[in-house]
């Protein structure tokens, strides 16, 4: 995970649900429990007098807890009748099934993390799928690429999250710029006063681009401009590191 937060450019404390979103990866465990039961049901398909099935024959009846580990796996993820019928399936079949299987409960598993994380609540309106973001493709300059990924998975200081660490009540984090608004994404990005002139040049050119931007609302217009495969990320990027790196020289 440390690899995968050097490779967005964010810091260590950043959310891990909100690393593996991005990247669409998951976690190792699956691939671990995959290989374990591909190696399982190969040494069931061995021949009696194998040297292997012998040893595995003598696990499996002294109860020993790499064998009931197996069985729990396929247990737990609704494969138990391949434990009491191995040669139901063959050895790949079975673990291409049980691998979906893994990343299905994953999946629905990282939605519920994410809805219910506070810290995470404008990335849970922006992620509606899993998957790699195409804008990690699409934009090959890292620091404006990185710039995109901080304010998504709030791994940023503006201080709507500064100020957590800080133990600054939610209703305090006012913008340094704006008296009395509250600095979170929203305001960094369609309202601070600050960035009015940058905002408005990229808002030209956006609405230059696409008619469907200028009738959203300024809520679909903040989640149209961090959406993860908007097509116009380069320019979004590039504001956005601009705004970030005004916000850094003036505070």
């Amino acid at each position: 995970m440390n690899f995968h937060k050097f490779l967005l450019g964010v810091h260590g404390k950043s959310s891990n649900d909100g690393i593996r979103g991005e990247l669409g990866t998951f976690p190792i465990k699956i691939k671990a429990e995959i290989q374990i039961i591909k190696y399982w049901h190969r040494l069931l398909n061995l021949p009696q007098d194998t040297l292997l099935r012998e040893a595995y024959d003598v696990l499996h009846s002294g109860n020993h807890d790499w064998v009931n580990h197996v069985n729990d796996i396929l247990n737990y993820n609704g494969f138990g009748h391949v434990w009491t019928n191995p040669r139901l399936y063959q050895t790949d079949m079975l673990t291409n099934q049980l691998r979906q299987r893994l990343q299905d409960i994953y999946i629905q598993e990282w939605h519920s993390s994410i809805q219910n994380n506070s810290k995470l609540s404008i990335y849970s309106a922006l992620k509606t799928r899993y998957g790699q973001e195409k804008y990690l493709a699409s934009i090959h300059n890292f620091e404006i690429r990185r710039s995109i990924t901080k304010i998504r998975i709030c791994s940023h200081k503006l201080n709507i999250e500064a100020g957590r660490y800080r133990k600054i009540p939610r209703d305090q984090r006012f913008c340094p710029f704006c008296p009395n608004e509250i600095e979170d994404e929203s305001h960094f990005i369609m309202n601070c006063s600050r960035y009015k002139d940058k905002r408005s040049k990229l808002f030209t050119f956006i609405s230059a681009c696409s008619n469907e931007f200028n009738a959203l609302r300024s809520v679909d217009r903040f989640n149209y401009i961090l959406g993860g495969d908007n097509p116009y990320c380069v320019q979004i990027g590039i504001f956005i590191k601009e705004c970030l790196d005004i916000r850094t020289s003036n505070v």
